[in-house]
């Protein structure tokens, strides 16, 4: 389940999870969302895919397509952010347990203030979250590196001479 209780509305959102194992070592799932609103909560529902099936869903809106296209009388869309959608989502690497959330919104994100805001924000902004992030496995100690006696290191120079060096810095 996810609940947005960010003020903003997210488009065209896709949750990708990384649910790798010993069977399945490269595992990714993913959940469509067409919107995901203020105060909206939402049961995920999750699929196992490849890159481009989870890629399709961006491809039915000339703003979210991988490739421009010609845009046949609809003045609404005057920016093209398919391109960068494809790309955060092929370049954000994922990690074993890892949930994200690919969209964009049509405000400006939150309180952030753009400057020079002449052609910094157009009119849609590319969101990337991390939902959930990777579980790290416990430490476990070296035996090797903890068997090993510790022994001070001499300086190279004379400490008299107070001329810093790699193994005395400043």
């Amino acid at each position: 389940t996810v609940k947005n209780k960010t003020g903003l509305n997210f488009r065209s959102v896709l949750v990708v999870r990384n649910s790798s194992n010993a069977l399945q070592p490269s595992q990714l799932d993913y959940c469509w969302l067409d919107e995901l609103r203020d105060s909206d909560e939402t049961q995920l529902r999750f699929r196992s895919s490849n890159l481009e099936e989870m890629l399709a869903n961006w491809s039915n809106s000339p703003l979210t397509s991988q490739k421009p296209t010609e845009q046949t009388g609809d003045k609404t869309v005057n920016v093209w952010i398919g391109g960068v959608l494809a790309e955060a989502l092929r370049k954000t690497p994922i990690a074993t347990g890892q949930v994200r959330m690919f969209g964009y919104i049509d405000e400006h994100p939150g309180h952030l203030t753009i400057t020079p805001s002449q052609d910094q924000f157009d009119s849609q902004c590319v969101v990337v979250a991390q939902l959930v992030p990777s579980t790290l496995r416990v430490p476990i100690p070296d035996p090797v590196i903890l068997s090993r006696p510790i022994n001070s290191i001499a300086p190279e120079n004379d400490p008299a001479d107070d001329v810093p060096s790699e193994l005395t810095p400043f």
